[in-house]
């Protein structure tokens, strides 16, 4: 069995070898990083379009990222038009998320 890195399956080889295709894959990832587009993408946050640092890699994935009144926003969609995107507060998340809780008998 070999070494788990997130999703990846490190291969079974010498400490050299390792090395070697370590800095093939960071290679390859940097690459992908270097191939990306760099844009500014309106979003609408709140009802107010705001301005996001975007990246676009050729394959269609992007990712955009904003700091907004003290928080780190990050929006990563593959295919998706970024101006369909819509974001906003949730002033009671657990409720949203979990619905309404049941009564009491």
């Amino acid at each position: 069995m070999g070494h788990h890195d997130g999703q990846t399956v490190w291969p079974q080889v010498s400490d050299a070898a390792l090395m070697v295709w370590l800095a093939a894959r960071d290679r390859q990832r940097r690459g992908a990083a270097n191939a990306a587009a760099h844009s500014e993408q309106l979003i609408t946050i709140d009802g107010t379009p705001e301005r996001f640092l975007m990246l676009t890699t050729p394959t269609g994935r992007w990712v955009a990222v904003r700091e907004h009144e003290g928080i780190a926003i990050t929006v990563a969609a593959h295919d998706l038009d970024p101006t369909t995107i819509t974001l906003e507060p949730i002033p009671d998340p657990a409720a949203r998320l979990l619905g309404p809780a049941p009564e009491e008998p």
